[in-house]
């Protein structure tokens, strides 16, 4: 356990740290770029709700990490984050724009999630759309959720860059007609998808 006086944890501090298996966090306010990188038998650690910053990569390649996150109170998160962290089962998400390669390797997450006060997402079936839209835009499908079928919902008109991107169980997604727009890499190495039907 951390000493409850510690509120940041600087750039690198415990990067590799193969040995590393818990530890609990839950007054640190900044983690730094890189903080946690590359610790591959750290299974469990607390983000609190006073967690305000998360920086590059700073949980990067901890694949042991076998849990869900509550990252609703981070109003900066940086980019690949959870970069490989392939055990994760799923995240409460923050009120901040945030990049896809945030998500990038996270092939184990099976839903998402966000307070009703968050202004930016909204979620259905554990599927992250733009609330701004009013949910005509689907930003993200969880990657290892159990659904083999998905059908996209009516409302939606457009396909976000990478929104499905990594899925491991999904077979086959029902496209509507409404759907005027699919960016790129919407499919991005989704392997598993044999069946893409425009209904």
């Amino acid at each position: 356990v951390l000493h409850e006086g510690i509120t940041t944890l600087n750039e690198s501090v415990f990067k590799g740290c193969s040995a590393l298996r818990t530890i609990n966090t839950e007054n640190v306010v900044n983690f730094k770029k890189e903080c946690f990188n590359n610790c591959h038998a750290l299974y469990y650690m607390t983000i609190s709700d006073k967690a305000r910053v998360i920086e590059d990569s700073a949980f990067a390649e901890c694949r042991s990490l076998d849990q869900n996150f509550d990252i609703s109170s981070v109003t900066t998160l940086g980019n690949k984050v959870f970069f490989n962290c392939s055990r994760i089962k799923g995240f409460v998400m923050p009120d901040v724009d945030f990049d896809l390669g945030f998500f990038s390797g996270c092939t184990g997450i099976k839903s998402y999630a966000v307070k009703d006060s968050n202004t930016k997402y909204i979620t259905k079936d554990g599927v992250i759309f733009d609330k701004a839209t009013n949910g005509s835009v689907l930003l993200l499908y969880p990657a290892n959720k159990d659904d083999k079928v998905y059908t996209i919902p009516s409302t939606v008109k457009e396909i976000a860059k990478g929104a499905f991107a990594y899925t491991t169980v999904l077979e086959q997604v029902v496209i509507s007609e409404n759907v005027t727009k699919v960016s790129a890499e919407a499919f991005k190495y989704s392997s598993i998808i044999i069946d893409v039907l425009i209904s």
